[in-house]
């Protein structure tokens, strides 16, 4: 429409933005192009993979390639067979269309397709190298630590102990290590197989982990060796070790049997007194047979049963907890039986807490000492105690009445109002059985 209102040659030479229409026109013709049926056949498959490719490089990295955890030699194989046959196959992209000016924008796109497979070599050959060596230096460094932990040289029983310790750790760990090293060694083979390039500082890392690991496998070897050779001498110190200590957790067992410990009878303070040296006793055996045990265990030897210090601990403890609550139980006793039985208050928590924690110890020590009267002994008493509270409860009442007094001290015989007395104290109450008349 233009044309036909002007001069089509005066429009060319001064309309500015013709060339920017016509290069317009030319991308449109190149799109349409592009997306007809012999295109997609030809290249959707080289863009798709194009676009992987891309994608690829902008996330590749050392730590892509983690040799020792994610990467195995298949997979970096795979990866690299792949970007070797995409280079076969997009040197072959035909680019030669010939449809004008729409040749230009094939031939760039064709140049694009063939050099993403390269790129991506490329890339990996300058990170495959950086991954190889950082995971030689970390496998040369665990090795290096457990070739010293099993290098020591043992001369006491402590040492030899740790040797079997560390020796027990490498064992769990060799086959892990193996592993690492065989990928190592099988990765360094394929970077030759595909012309990688192999840096000195490649070469001295893959030197440093084979020697460090031949001096691992050789050391741990003779480690065990020698470990085995010692071992005989090292159990015959444990077993005199062990037979110092059982005549002395037998004297304590058979103390703790004592009867002393069994009589209501008997002094509650010379009974602590002997169970705090019964466990001053125990402390010192205990801190020969806690190594002892440990090296009896790393050697997979028994020579000490450490369940009959358990059992002889359990019980001067059991003991001890019984014979604390009796010392407890005569002191709140010593202070209850003074107090007037009007004002005792038997259900406040400073009653009632102590008098559960008496009676669960003394369930508690009548089953594990059986036998033990002065564990039947304190149950009976926090029972008894426990059957009067109701009764001062009662008597407190408010809504007793002068016929009800006169009926209770009928029958108790006691002044409850305390009318000729100031008090009446618990431990009267308790002398005149007043749990007799709870009902």
């Amino acid at each position: 429409a233009d044309a036909t209102r002007y001069d089509l040659l005066n429009t060319i030479l001064n309309e500015a933005s013709f060339q920017e229409v016509l290069e317009h026109c030319h991308f449109l013709l190149s799109d349409a192009f592009l997306r007809s049926v012999d295109f997609a056949q030809t290249y959707v498959g080289y863009t798709t993979t194009f676009a992987e490719n891309q994608a690829f490089l902008a996330n590749c990295s050392a730590t892509t390639f983690n040799l020792t955890v994610t990467t195995t030699p298949p997979e970096l194989r795979a990866l690299l067979t792949r970007f070797h046959d995409q280079q076969t196959e997009f040197s072959e992209i035909p680019v030669e269309v010939n449809l004008g000016l729409v040749r230009i924008h094939a031939h760039q796109l064709g140049d694009r397709i063939r050099h993403s497979p390269t790129q991506c070599l490329e890339k990996l050959h300058v990170i495959l190298p950086q991954a190889y060596v950082q995971a030689c230096e970390g496998l040369a460094t665990d090795m290096s630590g457990m070739t010293h932990a099993v290098g020591v040289d043992t001369v006491t029983v402590e040492q030899h102990v740790e040797l079997l310790q560390a020796l027990d750790q490498v064992d769990e760990r060799i086959d892990e290590v193996n592993r690492r090293f065989d990928i190592l060694s099988e990765v360094y083979k394929m970077m030759h197989e595909y012309d990688v390039a192999i840096s000195d500082e490649v070469n001295d890392s893959s030197g440093l982990v084979r020697s460090v690991h031949t001096q691992l496998v050789k050391t741990y070897a003779t480690a065990r060796e020698t470990a085995a050779l010692k071992q005989d001498d090292f159990v015959a110190g444990l077993r005199q070790v062990a037979a110092a200590l059982d005549p002395r957790i037998d004297s304590i067992s058979a103390a703790a049997n004592d009867g002393a410990f069994m009589s209501p009878s008997s002094q509650v303070a010379d009974m602590l007194t002997c169970i705090m040296e019964l466990k001053d006793d125990l402390e010192e055996i205990e801190a020969v047979a806690i190594p002892l045990d440990a090296s009896q265990v790393a050697m997979d030897v028994l020579v000490f049963d450490p369940e009959r210090l358990k059992e002889t601990k359990v019980t001067v403890g059991a003991i001890e907890d019984l014979w604390v609550a009796t010392r407890d139980w005569q002191a709140c006793m010593d202070a209850w039986r003074e107090r007037d039985y009007r004002s005792f208050e038997a259900t406040a928590p400073s009653i009632q807490d102590p008098l559960n924690s008496f009676w669960n110890t003394a369930v508690k020590s009548a089953t594990e000492l059986d036998g033990n009267y002065v564990a039947e002994n304190l149950q009976h008493d926090v029972a008894s105690f426990r059957e009067m509270l109701p009764v001062v409860i009662g008597l407190q009442s408010v809504v007793l009445r002068e016929r009800h007094w006169d009926e209770l001290e009928a029958i108790t015989e006691l002044d409850l109002r305390c009318r000729t007395r100031p008090t009446l104290t618990i431990d009267e109450l308790i002398l005149a059985n007043i749990a007799q008349w709870t009902d």
